[in-house]
């Protein structure tokens, strides 16, 4: 049953692999990272952070129509979870479903607002809406939000690595 400590032991395992897949996949194990992949979608589990690594790990096999599906599953699962509607919408749009990637990405702005008004963001929080922002032509609001996020976690990788891509981005202000 739903809930049930079987439940949650079988969402743990799932998450368990598909981190481990992930792991794999970053350490140029493709092969490997598929063979867990296998094994947690195996298992049937519906938890959301499952979904999300299986779909990451997905996305960088190029299964992106699968990936979808999947992120599509853990949103509906979690609505109210705004980084997964950021994966959803940049997969939609690598997905060639552009106007519906910038819906959900829109979407996800609208959440992360909400969340950080009332004052309980984290440095992810902040990096994920500037990923947003980003992508939807925002930089300045982007790299606001990765100010945010290193002033909470000055070693956040992903904020430092969007936001030298935002300022590698911009165009040089005294040409203009």
């Amino acid at each position: 049953p739903e809930g049930s400590p079987e439940q949650a032991r079988r969402n743990e395992a799932q998450l368990n692999l598909g981190k481990q897949a992930w792991e794999r996949l970053q350490a140029g194990e493709p092969v490997t990272a598929r063979l867990l992949l296998e094994q947690a979608r195996q298992m049937g589990v519906d938890c959301p952070a499952s979904l999300h690594y299986i779909a990451k790990c997905l996305i960088s096999l190029g299964s992106i129509s699968e990936s979808i599906a999947l992120l599509q599953r853990a949103v509906e699962l979690n609505p109210n979870d705004p980084s997964l509607l950021v994966e959803l919408g940049l997969t939609l749009r690598r997905g060639a479903e552009p106007q519906a990637g910038e819906a959900v990405l829109q979407q996800a702005v609208m959440f992360f607002s909400l969340l950080l008004a009332v004052g309980e963001g984290t440095s992810a929080d902040y990096a994920n809406l500037a990923i947003a922002y980003d992508e939807l032509g925002d930089r300045d609001n982007a790299l606001a939000c990765l100010e945010q996020a290193l002033q909470r976690d000055p070693h956040n990788e992903s904020a430092l690595l969007r936001k030298a891509s935002i300022l590698g981005k911009q165009p040089d202000r005294h040409e203009e």
